[in-house]
């Protein structure tokens, strides 16, 4: 919140964990914060944001950081990773 611009926007897309936001700091910079999560958007902008990720990892625009890599039958130990924040980048699940 001390880094924040004066009228800056904080946007939220996902986190581990809770923090904690001090409505003074944020009233001094009359700042915005939102928070998103792409289960609450409608159908139609749903599709629309799967197709535009799909076109930017088919165009090498995206590029996701691959943490772990377990076969699907170690998904258990994958989540146990997941819960202690253990890792750094995404967790890949592989089907044989």
């Amino acid at each position: 919140m001390k880094l924040i611009a004066p009228f800056g926007k904080i946007v939220i897309v996902g986190n581990r964990g809770s923090i904690d936001i001090n409505p003074r700091l944020a009233m001094q910079k009359e700042c915005d914060i939102l928070a998103t999560a792409l289960w609450n958007a409608p159908k139609d902008e749903y599709k629309q944001s799967i197709h535009g990720v799909i076109g930017m990892l088919t165009s090498g625009a995206l590029h996701p950081i691959i943490g772990t890599t377990l076969p699907l039958h170690k998904a258990s130990q994958g989540f146990e990773q997941l819960e202690k924040g253990i890792g750094n980048g995404k967790l890949v699940l592989i089907i044989d």
